[in-house]
């Protein structure tokens, strides 16, 4: 008879509190037929040479999807969502591209990450090259006034890079980043906090820590960052350049061992950019990302099932797809939604055609890709979203979210035409029906 004990998560505690995180809501595979997704792609922006690293997020309530972006030709933050009237781009002009727009000699925008209140409301963190360091507009939190480009970070001799932003409990905002100590030439995950006044960054308005030193090659410091209430949860490349996670919980990092680092996935090379989703609905944990030229996904799992991860931490990884020669390659991207209790992964494959093309990768039984069952069958479906034989390179920087209808909707940069493109499902998958779930936080 197997002892009751917690599995990996569970074992988070936070004064006394267990932080109750199970492999619930993930399957090996899922027993729907094959089924191949239907979508509708729109070119958004192509003014200029505009759509850099894009951020989308989709509005609560009206589920209107909205993009943050970078006009690689003005060096200038844009924002791109849809309007009735009076619009200035994508198809018909029914989408403004515009409004953030002002005179100005500063290049800023790179690395935006856009997210939603519960409110409605927005609020973005990007990176600001002219000066060096990350910057919030929009608002910062329900009791907070709207903030007009001012810094996150405090001015200093550092650069900062790959900003991750989200609304915690009581919308209040947080942000996961990468900074570089010129001084030092050492890199850091740095998380910030609003906290509205006596903050010790952004002339008082945020609290920012550093966590942990990591790899600093190519100044490419990815990391991904989710929230359970205001919990953090950062997933990041660590000094070895392996897979780590850092959680905001008593530990071994952070000033004063305030965060708990643990190694997730030590046996490839994180060469690409990462994504992570939490639901906690559902008792939802994953993490997408390019590592040793491939598509990975890591979720935790029951004590003694995983192949990776650290003691009380277990995870299973996986490789789904081959996405081609990445190394380093901070063009290569991963986005992770949460789909009929599955993950999706939006991703950019240099290996699929003779150009670079968007692909989603989703469990499915007799798939095409991912580990074998035990009937050696694939348990994952990988396909194109948006790609060809002639030669265009796009798909690069993804962003997915998933619509309260069950539709995927993507945001990525198309690098041959210098273009923002937007792409959304025509139809909702049929829900998966789950062979296998983990789901007690307590096994008998």
């Amino acid at each position: 008879m197997r002892h009751n004990h917690l599995i990996g998560f569970g074992l988070l505690m936070l004064l006394g509190i267990f932080i109750p995180f199970s492999a619930s809501g993930h399957t090996e595979v899922a027993a729907a037929a094959p089924y191949s997704l239907t979508w509708q792609i729109d070119v958004i922006d192509a003014t200029n040479n505009v759509g850099l690293t894009p951020s989308l997020a989709l509005q609560p309530g009206t589920g209107k999807p909205y993009i943050s972006y970078y006009d690689n030709t003005l060096d200038d933050l844009k924002l791109a969502f849809p309007v009735t009237n009076g619009g200035d781009c994508g198809p018909g002009n029914h989408w403004s591209c515009n409004s953030l727009y002002h005179q100005n000699n500063t290049d800023f925008g790179l690395g935006s990450s856009l997210a939603f209140n519960s409110l409605g409301q927005w609020g973005m963190a990007y990176q600001n090259v002219t000066s060096g360091l990350n910057e919030f507009r929009g608002i910062p939190s329900a009791s907070g006034g709207e903030i007009y480009f001012a810094p996150i970070e405090q001015p200093a001799n550092s650069i900062t890079v790959f900003n991750n932003m989200r609304y915690g409990a009581n919308d209040v905002s947080h942000v996961s980043y990468g900074l570089v100590d010129v001084n030092q030439t050492k890199g850091y995950i740095k998380h910030a906090r609003y906290v509205g006044q006596f903050g010790n960054c952004g002339y008082g308005l945020w609290r920012c820590e550093s966590i942990v030193q990591t790899s600093l090659t190519g100044f490419a410091m990815y990391n991904s960052l989710t929230l359970y209430g205001n919990l953090p949860y950062i997933f990041y490349r660590d000094i070895n350049n392996h897979l780590s996670m850092a959680v905001n919980v008593i530990g071994n990092c952070g000033t004063s061992n305030d965060w708990n680092c643990l190694e997730v996935d030590t046996n490839i090379t994180v060469n690409g950019q990462i994504s992570t989703y939490l639901n906690a609905d559902d008792d939802f944990l994953g993490v997408a990302y390019i590592g040793n030229s491939s598509l990975r996904y890591a979720y935790p799992v029951p004590e003694g099932e995983g192949n990776c991860g650290s003691t009380f931490y277990e995870f299973r990884c996986l490789t789904i797809d081959s996405v081609g020669n990445a190394d380093n390659n901070m063009w290569m991207a991963t986005s992770l939604g949460y789909l009929n209790g599955q993950p999706v992964i939006a991703y950019t494959d240099t290996n699929d055609r003779t150009s670079t093309v968007l692909k989603v990768a989703y469990p499915q039984a007799d798939g095409n890709c991912g580990p074998l069952d035990l009937s050696f069958r694939h348990t994952w479906r990988c396909e194109v979203v948006d790609g060809s034989a002639n030669g265009n390179d796009l798909g690069y920087f993804p962003s997915l979210q998933v619509d309260a209808q069950d539709n995927i909707h993507i945001a990525y940069y198309d690098f041959t035409a210098g273009n923002l493109k937007y792409a959304v499902t025509t139809e909702p998958p049929p829900p998966f029906d789950p062979l296998s779930v983990y789901v007690p936080l307590i096994l008998r």
